[in-house]
């Protein structure tokens, strides 16, 4: 599920309409095979949750965790430009709103890692922190649906 896209964010109208990619460009960049660079930067981000799943549950595993988050951030940040599958399957005329969207749910995601890294470097109680990974899990399913074509 996480594997062709995450908790989703957008690369639509903002870039489309402010100088970004082309509608061309985001139709090409689209493609339904598992080796997209979206779908590789969705692996990172989880297999890097489950780790997190097990490297929060404790302040002494929290520098594990760090470094997870850190590789989370820099696949969600990759992801974010990508255009999501079902880009190309969208009319052309709600294509720009929809990776827009896509791009703003990616954002979400990254401000609720920046959360976590926070709290993990402030040695948040395990609970807190657990609360913020939970908060990015949710984000998870809904995103598939929205963005890929098979939820």
């Amino acid at each position: 599920m996480l594997r062709t896209l995450i908790a989703p964010a957008a690369l639509a109208v903002g870039i489309l309409t402010h100088g970004g990619l082309e509608p061309a460009t985001v139709e090409a960049k689209t493609n339904v095979n598992d080796e997209t660079e979206l779908a590789k930067q969705m692996l990172v981000i989880q297999d890097g949750l489950r780790a997190l799943r097990r490297s929060t549950r404790d302040v002494a595993t929290y520098p594990d965790a760090l470094a997870t988050v850190v590789e989370c951030q820099q696949a969600t940040l990759a992801s974010k430009t990508e255009a999501p599958v079902k880009a190309a399957k969208v009319p052309e005329a709600e294509r720009a709103a929809f990776v827009n969207a896509y791009r703003v749910d990616m954002i979400e995601m990254m401000e609720h890692f920046l959360k976590l890294e926070r709290a993990l470097l402030e040695g948040a109680d395990p609970a807190a922190v657990k609360e913020i990974y939970s908060a990015i899990k949710g984000l998870e399913d809904p995103a598939h649906e929205q963005y890929t074509e098979d939820g």
